[in-house]
C-alpha cells in the first residue's frame, strides 16, 4: 500500500503576515504610532509565516498603547523553529500576557465539546453568570464581554455558523449515561454544567435527582433535547445566573422559578410549545435577558405575560411580549425598560386605549434593532375589552352589527399604529394581521436611515402603501398576504422583493424598479407577464415565480433577454403554464429550475435560444416538457448538471 508523500506548507510572506497583523492591531486607532509600528513589525517577523499566531498577537495587542508593554511581549516571544513546541510555546507567549479575567475567560470555554459553535452573545452571558467580567464604571457587562471576545477570537467564520458564531476545540462530557452523571453528582461543588445530547430526552426524574446535588450551580444549560418540565426543586438553586432551555419542548416553567434571585439569564429560544410563564416572575430582580426568540414564520402564542414585567429594571433582552386583555400585563408596562435586539409586541387588539400605547414609549428605545407589530388572526371576530376605553370616538363602540364592527376594528387599529412609532434607529420591521386600510405616515419617514428590511404580513385590508421611497436604506421588502394592494411604489435601493398572495399582477407594479437584484412572486392569482414587464429589471440576478394559478405564459416574446444581469431563474407549481421564454433565454443565466408545471411545453429548447452560460438545469413533473428534452439532449451538452425526472 503506497503512501503519498506529505505536503509541506509554507509560511505567508511577510507583507501578508502584517497586513493580518495591522489589521487587527492598529483597528482601534486612528493614527499609527511609528513606534509601535516598528515593534510590531519584529513581532511579525519573529512568527515566520504562521498567520494564527500572527491573528493572536495582532488581538492581543489591540488596545495596548504603551511602548514598554510592546517591548515586552517582543522580548518573551521565542523565535519559532520547525517543530510544534515551539509554536505552542509561542501560543503560551501570547496567553501569558492576557490579563486574568481573559485567562479564566478563554479556560471556560474549555467546558465544551471538540468543534463546538458558540454564539457569542451566549458565551458573554455565560462568563456573566460565573463572575468572569470585571466591572468597567458604568459600562453594561454584555458590553465589556462583547470587547473580551476581540482577544480570544482567533478564527471568525461566516459561512457555517452565521455572523456571530465562532469555533473553538475542545473536550467535554457528551453523554446522557446514568453512570457520568452519578460520576459528576460526586462533585458537589459544581458551577456549570452545561448538557450535549445529540437526541433523546433527559427526563424529569434525572433533572429531579441530579438538581439536589448541585447545590452551588451557577450555569445550567439544557438545550436541545425533549425535556417537557422542570421538577420544582429547580428553585432550591439560589446561586443560579443562568437557565438554559433551548430548543426544548418545555410548555409552562414550575413557580419556583421564580425563587432564582440572582437568575440573569432565562434562555427559552426556540420553545415552540411554551404557552406561559411563571406568575412570579416579577421577583427575578437580577434578571437581564428573557430569550423568548421563535423563527416569526412559525409563529406560536405565547398565552399571557405575567404581571409586573415593569419591576425587572435590569432587563435588557425580551424577545416577545404578549399584551393582555384583563388583569395581565398591559402594554404600557415596556414604559421603563432599556430593551435591545428583537421585540416582539403581540395581541395588539388587546391595547385598551392610546395612552398606554403612548406610555409604552416605543419612539424611545433607541436599541431595538429588530421589531414586529402583531394583531391576532380574524381581530374583527374577537369580543375586544367591552369595558375598556374605546381607541376611537365613543360612537364606534355603540356599533352592533358585523359591517360596522369591522369598521371599528379597522378605525381601532389605524389609530393605535400610529402611536406605536419605534425609535428611527430600527433596522427592521414587521407588522403583522394589521386590520386597518392604509399604514402610518411614520413608515415613509425618511429620519429612518437605518431601516433596512420591512415586512406586511397578511394586511388583508390595505389598498396602499405609504411612500417607502423616503426610505434611504431600504433593501428588503416582503409582502404577503395583503390582498387588498394596488401598488408598490417606486423603491429606488430597493435589492429584494417577495410578493406573496397578491390578487392582482405583480409584474406590472415591479417594471420600474431598477436596483431590485431578487424578485420573488408567490401564489398571486391574476398574475401575467405583460410586455415589456422585464424592461427596466437590469439588475435582477434572481427570479422566483412559484404558486400562480393563471399563470399562462412566461415572456412569450423577447422580454425575458432584457434580464441582462439574470443568474437564477425558478418556476414552479404553475399549473396552467404552457409556454415558456420561447423567444430564448438570457446569456447571463447559470441556473434554471422547472417544477411541477404539468402543461408546460414550448421551451427554447435549440442550442442558439438556451443560454451559453447555463450550468445547472432541474426539471421535475413537468411530463410534456420531459419528453422534448430527452428528444433533444444534444442541445443540453454543454449544461454540467442536469437533473430530469
Amino acid at each position: 500500500m503506497s503512501r503519498e508523500p506529505p505536503i509541506l506548507l509554507k509560511g505567508l510572506n511577510f507583507e501578508s503576515c502584517w497586513s493580518l497583523f495591522r489589521e487587527r492591531a492598529f483597528a482601534l486607532r486612528q493614527t499609527e504610532d511609528q513606534n509601535l509600528v516598528a515593534i510590531g513589525r519584529q513581532i511579525v517577523e519573529k512568527c515566520q509565516g504562521l498567520p494564527m499566531v500572527v491573528k493572536l498577537f495582532g488581538c492581543l495587542l489591540q488596545s495596548v498603547t504603551d511602548e514598554d508593554e510592546w517591548r515586552s511581549v517582543l522580548k518573551e516571544i521565542w523565535e519559532v523553529e520547525k517543530g510544534e513546541d515551539s509554536i505552542l510555546q509561542t501560543l503560551k507567549v501570547s496567553y501569558d500576557q492576557l490579563p486574568l479575567h481573559l485567562k479564566q475567560c478563554l479556560a471556560y470555554c474549555s467546558v465544551f465539546p471538540v468543534g463546538h459553535e458558540f454564539d457569542m452573545d451566549e458565551l458573554v452571558k455565560l462568563w456573566m453568570a460565573e463572575g468572569l467580567i470585571p466591572p468597567r464604571g458604568n459600562r453594561r457587562p454584555e458590553a465589556v464581554g462583547n470587547s473580551s471576545q476581540e482577544f480570544l477570537r482567533v478564527e471568525h467564520n461566516e459561512k457555517q455558523g452565521g455572523d456571530n458564531i465562532v469555533r473553538l476545540a475542545f473536550c467535554s462530557l457528551n453523554t446522557a449515561d446514568p453512570v457520568a452523571f452519578r460520576q459528576i453528582c460526586i462533585s458537589k461543588s459544581l458551577r456549570t454544567f452545561i448538557l450535549h445530547l445529540d437526541s433523546g430526552a433527559l427526563s424529569k426524574q434525572v433533572i429531579g435527582f441530579l438538581l439536589p446535588r448541585f447545590n452551588c450551580l451557577r450555569v445550567l444549560d439544557l438545550r436541545n433535547n425533549q425535556l417537557e418540565q422542570l421538577p420544582n426543586s429547580i428553585g432550591d438553586l439560589t446561586h443560579l445566573r443562568y437557565l438554559g432551555l433551548y430548543n426544548t419542548q418545555i410548555k409552562c416553567l414550575p413557580e419556583s422559578v421564580s425563587n432564582l434571585y440572582n437568575l440573569q439569564t432565562l434562555n427559552l429560544d426556540e420553545c415552540y410549545k411554551l404557552l406561559e410563564l411563571p406568575k412570579g416572575l416579577s421577583m427575578l430582580i437580577n434578571l437581564r435577558h428573557l430569550n423568548l426568540h421563535i423563527d416569526w414564520d412559525r409563529w406560536t402564542e405565547l398565552k399571557t405575560m405575567p404581571p409586573g414585567i415593569q419591576d425587572l429594571k435590569s432587563l435588557q433582552t425580551m424577545s416577545r411580549f404578549v399584551v393582555s386583555a384583563k388583569n395581565g400585563c398591559e402594554i404600557r408596562e415596556l414604559k421603563d425598560l432599556k430593551l435591545r435586539g428583537e421585540l416582539c409586541i403581540s395581541k395588539l387588539e388587546n391595547v385598551e386605549n392610546i395612552e398606554h400605547a403612548d406610555e409604552a414609549n416605543l419612539k424611545d428605545k433607541q436599541y431595538i434593532e429588530k421589531l414586529m407589530l402583531r394583531w391576532s388572526e380574524a381581530t374583527h371576530n374577537n369580543n375586544n375589552n367591552n369595558n375598556s376605553r374605546p381607541l376611537v370616538p365613543t360612537i364606534w363602540g355603540r356599533l352592533r352589527s358585523g359591517a360596522t364592527s369591522n369598521i371599528q376594528n379597522t378605525l381601532r387599529a389605524e389609530e393605535l399604529i400610529k402611536h406605536l412609532q419605534p425609535h428611527n434607529r430600527l433596522k427592521q420591521l414587521r407588522i403583522e394581521h394589521y386590520d386597518g386600510t392604509h399604514f402610518p405616515q411614520w413608515l415613509a419617514d425618511g429620519s429612518f436611515l437605518s431601516l433596512e428590511s420591512i415586512t406586511l404580513s397578511n394586511c388583508k385590508r390595505c389598498t396602499v402603501l405609504p411612500a417607502m421611497d423616503q426610505l434611504p436604506n431600504l433593501r428588503n421588502l416582503v409582502l404577503k398576504n395583503c390582498e387588498g394592494l394596488t401598488a408598490i411604489p417606486h423603491l429606488r435601493n430597493i435589492h429584494t422583493l417577495v410578493v406573496d398572495g397578491l390578487n392582482k399582477s405583480v409584474f406590472s407594479m415591479v417594471s420600474g424598479l431598477s436596483s431590485l437584484s431578487s424578485l420573488t412572486i408567490s401564489r398571486c392569482g391574476d398574475t401575467q407577464v405583460q410586455k415589456s414587464s422585464f424592461e427596466q429589471l437590469t439588475s435582477l440576478t434572481k427570479l422566483k415565480i412559484e404558486g400562480c394559478a393563471s399563470l399562462v405564459s412566461v415572456a412569450s416574446e423577447e422580454d425575458l433577454q432584457t434580464l441582462i444581469s439574470l443568474e437564477s431563474l425558478e418556476v414552479s407549481s404553475c399549473h396552467e403554464l404552457v409556454s415558456f421564454a420561447v423567444a430564448g433565454l438570457p446569456q447571463s443565466l447559470n441556473s434554471l429550475q422547472l417544477c411541477s408545471c404539468e402543461k408546460l411545453e414550448y421551451f427554447p429548447i435549440q442550442f442558439n435560444l438556451l443560454a451559453s452560460g447555463l450550468r445547472t438545469l432541474t426539471l421535475s413533473r413537468c411530463p410534456l416538457l420531459k419528453q422534448q428534452l430527452q428528444n433533444n439532449e444534444a442541445y443540453l451538452a454543454h449544461i454540467n448538471e442536469k437533473n430530469i425526472q
